[in-house]
């Protein structure tokens, strides 16, 4: 089926993707108090330091994500 192949071609591609950046991810797990550095906008100027506690982690390659516990200006966030 084109279904199939068409997964299995956009696996490849995330695949080939994840090998050129060469960038080891960090060994944490949920619990585990963490910074990062993230986009807030596609056009931000620059990355915006964040320190939380993982609520979860979510491995699928290149479309992987961390949900992160944090406050922003005393507010508590969830940030995806």
């Amino acid at each position: 089926p084109p279904a199939r192949k068409a997964s299995a071609l956009l696996g490849q591609l995330q695949k080939e993707a994840l090998a050129k950046v060469h960038r080891p991810w960090p060994d944490f797990k949920a619990g585990d108090a963490i910074e990062m550095e993230i986009l807030v906008d596609v056009d931000a100027p620059k990355p915006q330091k964040v320190k939380g506690l993982v609520l979860g982690r979510r491995n699928r390659g290149a479309d992987s994500s961390v949900q992160l516990f944090c406050r922003v200006m005393g507010t508590p966030m969830r940030r995806h």
